[in-house]
């Protein structure tokens, strides 16, 4: 989990997020700042894809949030941490291990899971989806998994 948003501490999110800033030109341009801001990735971006928006009015985080999720692909499993504020671990885990947490998710990932999950999943081993941990995490992910 990652950011201030008190209410989605103790979640686990499939998401690195944020806020589309003022600054950003476009939507995707927000996306790739907040993937660098979150993390250094240390391989290369091979395919970057808008999944879709996340717009759920079922409690207070969602009803004052929404989220526009992209699935960014690389060509390998290496990351450091940036020290991004609240972020405390992040990893790699299989689709099958990940599947197994979905009721530890903040809502988002529940919800978009079953969606990346079929969209994404393949069946090599190397088939990785990206977790991560934190302190707090926040809600209006512009979104990379």
């Amino acid at each position: 989990m990652t950011g201030s948003e008190d209410r989605l501490h103790n979640l686990w999110p499939i998401f690195l997020g944020g806020h589309v800033e003022e600054s950003d030109l476009n939507i995707e341009e927000a996306a790739d700042r907040e993937f660098n801001e979150e993390l250094h990735y240390g391989g290369n971006i091979l395919r970057k894809e808008f999944v879709g928006v996340v717009n759920l009015q079922d409690n207070a985080v969602n009803s004052v949030h929404a989220g526009l999720v992209w699935a960014f692909m690389g060509d390998s499993e290496n990351f450091e941490n940036t020290g991004d504020d609240g972020v405390i671990d992040g990893k790699f885990v299989a689709w099958e291990e990940a599947e197994k947490m979905v009721g530890q998710m903040s809502y988002w990932s529940k919800v978009t899971f079953p969606e990346l999950r079929k969209r994404y999943e393949i069946t090599s081993e190397r088939d990785y989806l990206f977790r991560f941990l934190a302190d707090k995490s926040s809600c209006g992910n512009v979104s990379g998994g």
